[in-house]
């Protein structure tokens, strides 16, 4: 990955070449090898869930996970395609004063109980990712990340708090039926293999609307 120069000549003891040194760097270098990789905990994020359509009750909450536990890379001139399998983690919060029930095999927002102080609401999903990824640097290290995530909702539940007097009620709604698959867009621009800022866009809701609240 080195470019040099050396000469020989007849007077050359031993005949043993000189060398122009330093070596010029591999900088400007065109490689048109393919180079294959497996990568390990590659991609952690962490960021803001905006609801961009569905009802007002479901507020902005936060989201974080890992692209890639494992995942296989293919490499050529400055372009990379990923394939992986990581895990995510996403929660949404519920406007004040409401809590989560189920109605049959619904999941319904409703008004907390009247006296009901501190209340609180939450619906969380447990996902395994399977992302698809073309990354291409444009000078160094700078460059983008764009590609699909397919997300399997392995788990949601629906959790709520309030106080009534000096007594605290909990409760966590399970078996809820989310759609098994909600593929997501994702954008990332920033420091290949470094750190960067990501933009997912989950144009598939999490519930049919059916079975609960419709947001993405």
């Amino acid at each position: 990955l080195f470019n040099y120069s050396y000469s020989v000549s007849p007077d050359t003891v031993a005949d043993m070449p000189f060398f122009n040194i330093p070596f010029t760097g591999s900088t400007g270098f065109t490689d048109d090898r393919t180079v294959r990789q497996l990568d390990f905990f590659r991609g952690c994020y962490a960021g803001a869930v905006i609801p961009m359509s569905g009802p007002s009750a479901i507020k902005t909450s936060w989201e974080v996970g890992i692209n890639q536990i494992i995942g296989c890379r293919v490499r050529r001139r400055g372009s990379d395609f990923s394939l992986g399998l990581g895990i995510g983690y996403r929660r949404f919060g519920v406007g004040k004063g409401l809590v989560t029930e189920k109605a049959g095999d619904a999941l319904i927002l409703s008004p907390a109980p009247e006296g009901a102080t501190d209340v609180s609401a939450r619906i969380e999903s447990a996902l395994i990712q399977i992302p698809l990824i073309f990354t291409q640097r444009i000078c160094r290290t700078f460059g983008f990340s764009f590609g699909v995530v397919a997300n399997f909702n392995t788990y949601t539940a629906a959790s709520m708090n309030y106080n009534i007097g000096d007594t605290k009620y909990s409760k966590t709604v399970k078996g809820l039926h989310q759609r098994l698959l909600t593929p997501d867009l994702i954008l990332t621009v920033g420091s290949v293999n470094n750190a960067g800022i990501y933009v997912r866009w989950s144009p598939v809701k999490t519930f049919k609307s059916i079975y609960g609240p419709a947001w993405n």
